[in-house]
Order: structure tokens, then sequence, then C-alpha cells
């Protein structure tokens, strides 16, 4: 099946506003949808509606510290079919505005990928993946910051109505077959470190006060997820649709040997996987096309593993940022978003409080099949 047929989730990393997750659909609409942890069983609402000129396939969430003050809630960023990055303020969402703040048309493809960076004092950069486009098209244009024929921008809100926009460098010219970027990931740890993935295996590590990359790694198939520990900023986990096999490279050593080796379930290959960042113990879920495990990296054994639970395959895995409530979420194939049950906090767990709660902007709300 197709994986762009599902939502791009993106959770509110505002630390008051954990209850809250942003939905961009393949039918060209981005929901902000509200959770009540007081009860566990109720249904999310659907308090904001936007309609988009094309279809999403990638969705960011950045608590935007340096506009605190003009967007409370943070910035959205929607990376679409079409090419565009459009960034929102979920506030104005919120109480009925629907004008994107900005867009950017950069991509020559569809934008395949995107991250805020997560370090606070640069939360403004934002990285962006888009699809390769075809020869004829690679040959009217400058290709210095093309990647593999996908290409990689980096973007600056610090001036929202209008993002600057820059390359993180120059890559080595490439003479494999076209492929596009899938995933972008920020180093937790230092800010002007970006990692990129694509759809051929290749992995890069750009330095960005350098401007070129400081380590390359080559697997088998398509990476479907990059993920940096959020306690070493030196390891790197790296996933592939094309086999059961979770990598975590340290890039102070060997970039043809990884530290360890995962083995997931039989079968399919890993389809989302993801850092827990709570806590002191390094946790991993991972997921396969119809199951998904945790791993306690520090004894590298497996301590949960769901199978039976759901009946539905899997696209991607996404932890909720706020410590409080250690929430995941997981996508659907088919466009369903699931928060397992096992991982639902009793109102009791909840340290500072109830969340605020908001009433649904329209008669359509949203149950545990999210789309």
């Amino acid at each position: 099946m197709d994986p762009r047929a599902n939502a791009a989730t993106a959770w509110s990393p505002v630390k008051d506003l954990g209850n809250l997750f942003a939905l961009g659909t393949t039918s060209s609409e981005l929901h902000l949808v509200s959770l009540d942890f007081s009860a566990v069983d109720a249904a999310p609402h659907v308090v904001g509606l936007v309609p988009t000129p094309a279809p999403f396939r990638t969705l960011a969430w950045s608590p935007a510290t340096k506009h605190v003050a003009a967007h409370p809630w943070g910035l959205v960023a929607g990376g679409l079919e079409d090419g565009t990055v459009s960034i929102w303020d979920p506030t104005q969402i919120s109480t009925g505005h629907i004008d994107a703040l900005s867009t950017v048309s950069k991509h020559k493809g569809a934008v395949t990928a995107l991250q805020f960076n997560p370090n606070k004092d640069s939360s403004h950069l934002l990285a962006s993946g888009g699809a390769y486009v075809s020869t004829t098209s690679l040959d009217l244009l400058p290709c210095s910051h093309v990647f593999r024929d996908g290409d990689v921008w980096i973007m600056s809100v610090n001036n929202v109505a209008a993002p600057g926009v820059f390359s993180p460098g120059t890559a080595l010219a490439s003479t494999s077959a076209p492929s596009e970027i899938t995933c972008v990931s920020w180093n937790t740890t230092a800010p002007y470190i970006l990692a990129t993935g694509d759809s051929s295996g290749h992995v890069t590590v750009w330095d960005l006060k350098q401007k070129k990359p400081c380590f390359n790694v080559s697997v088998y198939g398509a990476i479907s997820s990059l993920a940096w520990s959020p306690h070493e900023g030196f390891l790197l986990l790296t996933a592939t649709r094309q086999s059961p096999l979770v990598h975590i490279w340290d890039l102070r050593a060997s970039n043809s040997v990884p530290l360890v080796e995962l083995h997931g379930h039989h079968g399919g290959g890993i389809v989302s996987a993801a850092w827990c960042p709570h806590g002191s113990v390094h946790q991993l879920d991972e997921l396969t096309p119809d199951a998904f495990c945790d791993w306690k990296l520090t004894t590298l054994t497996s301590i949960d593993d769901d199978q039976a639970r759901h009946t539905w395959s899997f696209l991607k895995v996404l932890f909720e940022p706020d410590a409080r409530k250690q929430l995941l979420v997981h996508l659907g194939f088919d466009g369903a978003a699931d928060l397992p049950s096992a991982v639902l906090p009793s109102p009791s767990d909840v340290e500072s409080g109830p969340l605020p709660t908001f009433t649904a902007a329209s008669e359509a709300s949203i149950t545990r099949s999210l789309l």
C-alpha cells in the first residue's frame, strides 16, 4: 500500500498544551485536535480545521520560543504534495482563522520530510526534504543543493511572514537511481547537526557550520526512520522498510559497522522507529507492518511485544513530547490513528492538574479511528 495514504501527525510541544495534536490529511485538510485526559475513553475533538491547496505528506510543530508572545501555541508547518511548505499559527486556527502565516515554494517535488530543530535556541530552524524530480527538470535547476535527486532545505522562521531559506551544503554527486528524501532529523544536543536519509538507503549527517557532510552511511532499503538519542548526541538510529533490523551508529566510530543491531519481528521491514524522550532509560519503540515492540537499550532486551492488540497495519509511531504523560500515537496505512490504552495516563498521573479542554469546531468528532 502506498505509504502516503495516511495522516501526517504532530504533537504539540508547548508544555501546557500537551493534549493537542495536528493532523494533515490526504484530503487536503489540516485538523487541530484536542484530547481529554480526565477520561480515558473520551472522544477527541476537532477544534480547528484548515483547507489546503494540496494533500499533506508531512507535518511538524515547534514551540517557536523566539515568537512565544505573538504565537503562544507555537507554529505548525505542513509539507504538501505540490512542493510547498506552509506555516500556520494553531492559536489562530482554534479561533477560525485559516490563512497561513507564510508559504515557501522551494521544493520542485513533493515535500516528504519536515522537522523543527528541537534545541530551544534554534527552534526557529525548519529542515525539509523533498521528492526527486525528472532529469529534464533537474537540468534546468542549480544542483548545488540536490542530494541524490531529492532536495534538502533549511528554513529560518525568525521572520515568520518571510522565512529565509538556505542549503545545508554541497553533497557529492550521485550516480545511483533517482531517490527522494524520506527523513530529516536534527541532532538533540548540537543544533548545527542534521541527518537526512533517502529512499536508496543513503544517510548523510550535515555540519551546517562547515556546510558539508561529516558522516555518511549506506544501508539496505529505503530509510524509514532516523532518530538521534535524546541523551547522547553522537548516537543515530536508522531503520528501513526492507529489513527487520534497527541499527544504532556511533558517529565517533565506524560508518560501516553499527554500534548496536536490534532484530525486530520476523518478516517485513521497519516502517517507523523512535526513541522514547522520557526518563533515564533508553527506550525504543519500533513498528513493523503489523506489530510493535519496545526495546530497553541499556540491556538490549525487548520490554513489550504487541502483535495481538491491533489488527490494522502500522505506518508510524510518534511519542508525545510532554514528560508528564508519556503518550504515543500509532498511525495506520489506512489513515487511522490510535493511542494505545496501555500508555494513556490515569487522572492521578497528571502531575500539574488537568490540561485545557476545547469546544469542537464542528459536528465532526475524531474517535480512536481518527480519519
